[in-house]
């Protein structure tokens, strides 16, 4: 009897690490994946990161700076647009030979941080 309830205890404990675990990995923030709309009046720089422990908290403070910075110029001689809008990608697939395939293959992004 009492190894039952020993089992039945682990089952439950199991169960609720399970679910516990499951309903922490949906939480997630909801803006993670929104992009800011491409503003035509500005051009618009892309960039690859790879955050191999460093993160991207840099590269948000770095982004929001350099913007500031460059509010005024004209990147794209000829034409009206002033103005820089940076997107960054932290990382899928930038590592070993998926990095290489990506600069040999895509203009995806104009610079990467590795």
């Amino acid at each position: 009897m009492k190894q039952t309830w020993k089992k039945l205890l682990s089952v439950l404990l199991c169960l609720f690490l399970a679910i516990g675990s499951l309903t922490l990995a949906a939480c997630g923030d909801e803006n993670e994946n929104k992009e800011e709309p491409i503003d035509p009046n500005k051009t618009q720089l892309y960039i690859g990161n790879q955050n191999y422990g460093f993160g991207d908290k840099w590269l948000e403070a770095a982004e929001i700076k350099f913007e500031e910075m460059f509010k005024d110029y004209c990147f794209e001689p000829g034409t009206d647009k002033k103005g820089i809008q940076i997107y960054y990608d932290n990382g899928s697939g930038f590592s070993g030979t998926g990095l290489l395939s990506s600069l040999k293959s895509s203009s995806e992004y104009d610079i990467y941080f590795g």
